[in-house]
């Protein structure tokens, strides 16, 4: 066994049970206790003694405690002479539970027993082999706690025996020692388990806040479990778990924020941007050393698959130094080593953390990523933070990039943030670069978050870009599992956010499998996932999914958008994805539109992927379409990827379609990318077949790109893709782009490829695009002229309609290039296009092909022969109705093999062959005519 301690219970004591493990086994260990502890047994598991004892003869002490014993029989634990030892222990005593975890020979002297079988276990039957463990276990916790008192204490407790002084003497000097080594156990050796909502700091050690009873724990989606060994010892283990014990699945749970108290640096760049890949989406686990004062020494986070997320050493009780693992790459690059703690000195409050401060390697301020160089916490009630004021680097009080001074939390009794707002130094809220000023939060009765509202800095309904809404509400079951998802509009209305769909549903097969459904305004199935209206989700026991089954409406499984019906997913010891195969409707192996049938990935140890090694449909190195096997990163100290190299099968540097073989990467303080360079096989800066050789970025306050630079191998300035030297970008306050400007290699106005110099973009309140309008050099209004418009304007209407027109300078309804003025789009209930009508600008109908607009310089396209003009007839046996067909239907299908595009060139019937893969490369529109058209000029 590797943990000790005991775990207390709610209910009726029910036994005592040791588990007996290899150090290596500790996940494993640790989720059988979780569910025995679950069901009022109290359990012995971890092997953390207090300095100065005597390890063996506490372990000893807590076998002979014990009722049952567990042991896991595994590679690593029949090497073990502890396990052996105990598992000896056990079976003398007859309370011995053998588990066959893996597929090993159990030693000799234990064969004898019945062992649970316990090998094949998955996250699919996992919730069936617990039960039958918890139902063993029962058994022997029963058969030994009914067995009748011993001939030796019948004799002890025989009167005859008791007559003398002496004899009470000594019983009461025994009964003294017992009673001492009980209170000496119960106050440093007991492993003692406590539940809350939040967690947060008391002398840089954890204390939890709003404490939970375990019904409210089994009906949360998460929960902060704080470990301690004994009650006179401070807590030194923090996990996030959700009804049944486990690490929640990832994506899924809304209670992260639970354990953002313990990190002083929230990296807050990935939020909404890549939740998922956040820190604090990916923590789940934080423990503590100290020294024998109770001092604190390190804080060390973890993801749940074990891998370190971040260390803080702390070389004095109130400065902590970052080691290597860090935490986010934004706060790493941006120079930050220390943090230098002020703590309230006495009071109630006494030990919470009253001011932290950023400090460069020379204990110098240093600001975040923000621009705050630190923070001071305005206690309140909860004993968590009501006001976070942010500092300068001079310690005072100072606003932030975005002009907040700090940020008001109101809570209720869990601590639950119910409402946040920013607000600048007069006390008027201020937005995020998000465009957020205010957050409101609802809870139900045992603290699951049911809603979000998110308002600009005038109090009004704020559509976020990166999420597509403006809130959303969930539901749960009554285990506490997400059963729901609604995104919210502006009006409280039902809205498609940024990832297509406007409503998910769960429904929850076991405890690690679900049925994800997704759904529009009007509540019917629409694309989600790939493109799938559902999907069947399996997760592993730390909560990572490990497959996802695409289905059509019908449950039948199908293909998405990757050309795969099922992705399965592996991961290394630690939690890092390590493989993924792509299978088809039946479950074969297939390949998928990115030209691979699976991919193995290796990663360092801060979970940076190193290597990603592409194989085709035989089994052979290879990325079909593509001209390399493998890819190759380099990441700098602060974990941020500075090179990509591309590499063939032998595993030399190859030059990629787009004709380049490595690109590397600079940013800035802030974590944004500033800069990329392209280099040949040789390592030399090299000009991609687009024609430029590197990329420089800037950036706004709000991280915002405001502009993108092309540059030849002379750092000289060139026209890029768009025809553009330099394209400017400006945003509205919620994020979105609100103008786009084309500047020429001499830093002046002029026309890209599209024939316009800008271009202003209106939006609605829901975030839907509203009005495009161009300019020319002057930015007077203009007609685009290889578009044949200068304004384009959409238009919601009733019965799932949107009408696109195109307009002429003088705001009348115009032709466009392609030989209309109007496109209709019709959808069905469930947020499907169903059919899409040309009209003129009387609105007459008008008979359209889907034509090539352009093909993308070393594309697939280009390399098969497709030119700019060419019309579209079948594809794969099809008749090719629309570009949103071809996209979203026709390309989702059939990419494991050859297929037949048949298309009409100048008045001739041609067959192309597209190779099994994504037919990349092809911009398509719908062309009535093929009217004259203004040269694409660079």
């Amino acid at each position: 066994m590797e943990h000790e301690g005991r775990s207390e219970h709610s209910s009726g004591h029910r036994g005592s049970v040791f588990i007996s493990y290899a150090a290596e086994d500790r996940e494993r260990a640790a989720r059988i206790a979780v569910y025995l502890t679950s069901h009022g047994w109290t359990v012995w598991w971890d092997r953390h003694i207090p300095l100065g004892m005597p390890f063996d003869e506490v372990i000893d002490q807590a076998l002979r405690d014990a009722d049952c014993a567990v042991v896991l029989w595994t590679k690593a634990s029949v090497a073990s002479r502890w396990v052996r030892a105990e598992a000896s222990e056990a079976a003398r005593r007859e309370i011995l539970l053998p588990v066959l975890a893996e597929d090993v020979e159990i030693p000799l002297e234990f064969r004898l027993l019945q062992a649970l079988d316990l090998r094949g276990t998955t996250p699919r039957n996992e919730d069936s082999a617990l039960d039958a463990l918890r139902q063993a276990v029962a058994r022997i916790c029963g058969r030994t706690l009914a067995q009748p008192p011993t001939e030796d204490i019948e004799a002890v407790s025989d009167p005859r025996h008791r007559h003398s002084v002496e004899h009470l003497v000594l019983a009461a000097i025994v009964l003294s020692i017992a009673l001492g080594a009980l209170w000496y156990w119960d106050a440093y050796h007991r492993t003692i388990v406590n539940y809350y909502a939040h967690v947060t700091t008391r002398w840089g050690l954890p204390d939890g806040v709003g404490p939970l009873a375990r019904d409210m724990v089994a009906r949360r989606s998460g929960s902060i479990v704080v470990v301690r060994k004994g009650r006179r010892h401070p807590a030194h283990e923090v996990r996030l778990v959700d009804s049944s014990g486990y690490a929640p699945p990832v994506g899924l749970a809304l209670a992260g924020a639970a354990m953002a108290d313990l990190n002083p640096i929230p990296s807050k760049r990935a939020e909404l941007d890549d939740a998922i890949s956040s820190d604090l989406a990916q923590l789940a686990r934080v423990t503590f050393t100290h020294d024998g004062d109770g001092n604190v020494l390190e804080q060390a986070g973890f993801t749940r698959g074990g891998r370190r997320l971040y260390t803080i050493h702390f070389a004095a009780p109130n400065l902590g130094e970052y080691k290597a693992e860090g935490f986010g790459t934004p706060v790493r690059e941006s120079g930050i080593r220390y943090l230098r703690y002020t703590r309230i000195a006495e009071g109630p409050h006494a030990g919470r953390n009253e001011r932290v401060e950023y400090l460069d390697d020379q204990r110098q301020g240093a600001a975040n990523e923000n621009g705050e160089c630190g923070y001071r916490a305005v206690l309140g009630d909860s004993e968590l933070a009501e006001e976070i004021v942010y500092l300068g680097c001079d310690g005072a009080d100072h606003p932030n990039d975005v002009g907040a001074l700090k940020e008001v939390l109101s809570r209720d009794s869990f601590g639950n943030v119910v409402e946040s707002s920013t607000v600048n130094e007069s006390g008027v809220p201020v937005a995020s670069r998000l465009g957020i000023a205010v957050v409101r939060l609802r809870y139900d009765r045992v603290g699951n978050q049911i809603e979000a509202s998110l308002f600009d800095e005038r109090g009004q309904p704020s559509l976020v870009a990166g999420l597509g809404a403006a809130g959303y509400t969930a539901t749960y079951d009554a285990s506490g599992r997400l059963t729901g998802l609604s995104l919210q509009g502006p009006d409280q209305k039902p809205i498609v956010g940024a990832s297509g769909f406007a409503r998910q549903t769960l429904d929850w097969k076991s405890a690690r499998q679900a049925l994800i459904r997704f759904h529009g305004v009007d509540g019917g199935l629409t694309r989600g996932v790939e493109g799938a209206p559902q999907a069947l989700v399996t997760w592993d026991a730390k909560g990572f999914a490990v497959e996802s089954a695409l289905l059509d409406q019908k449950g039948n499984s199908m293909r998405g958008r990757s050309g795969c019906a099922t992705n399965r997913l592996q991961y290394d010891d630690v939690g890092n994805l390590s493989e993924i195969q792509c299978l088809n409707e039946r479950g074969a192996p297939t390949l998928s539109s990115d030209g691979l049938t699976h991919a193995k990935f290796t990663s360092d140890h801060r979970g940076n992927r190193v290597t990603t090694a592409f194989y085709n449909l035989s089994g052979e190195p290879g990325r079909v379409g593509e001209t390399y096997a493998v890819i190759h990163d380099t990441y700098n100290a602060a974990g941020s990827l500075v090179r990509e190299t591309y590499l063939s099968a032998k595993g030399n540097p190859i030059k990629t379609r787009e004709g380049f073989a490595a690109a590397t990467f600079e940013y800035d303080a802030q974590g944004n990318r500033t800069r990329t360079e392209f280099l040949d096989e040789n390592g030399q800066r090299t000009n991609r077949i687009d024609g430029y050789s590197a990329v420089r970025h800037t950036f706004d306050e709000r991280r915002l790109e405001t502009a993108t630079t092309y540059v030849d191998s002379n750092d000289s300035i060139v026209r890029g893709p768009e025809g553009c030297g330099t394209i400017r970008y400006e945003y509205d306050p919620r994020g979105f782009i609100e103008r786009l400007a084309c500047w020429g290699v001499d830093g002046k106005p002029t026309r890209g490829i599209d024939g316009y110099a800008s271009a202003r973009i209106a939006w609605t309140q829901a975030g839907q695009i509203l009005l495009r309008t161009y300019f020319d050099e002057r930015d007077q209004p203009a007609v685009a002229t290889r578009l044949g418009y200068a304004m384009r304007r959409w238009t919601y209407g009733g019965s799932r309609l949107v009408e696109r027109s195109d307009y002429d300078v003088e705001g009348r309804r115009t032709t466009n290039a392609y030989g209309y003025s109007i496109v209709t789009f019709q959808y069905d209930e469930d947020g499907e296009e169903v059919s899409r009508a040309v009209l003129d600008t009387q609105r007459r109908p008008l008979d359209f092909k889907v034509s090539v607009d352009r093909t993308k310089p070393g594309s697939v396209a280009a390399d098969r022969g497709f030119l700019a003009g060419d019309l579209l007839l079948t594809y794969d046996g099809q008749v090719v109705s629309t570009s949103f067909q071809v996209t979203n239907d026709l390309e989702m299908h059939g990419s494991d093999r050859t297929r037949e595009l048949q298309v009409e060139r100048a008045g001739r019937v041609l067959s192309l062959n597209v190779p099994p893969g994504r037919l990349d490369g092809l911009e398509l529109v719908e062309r009535v005519s093929t009217p004259a058209r203004a040269p694409a000029t660079r």
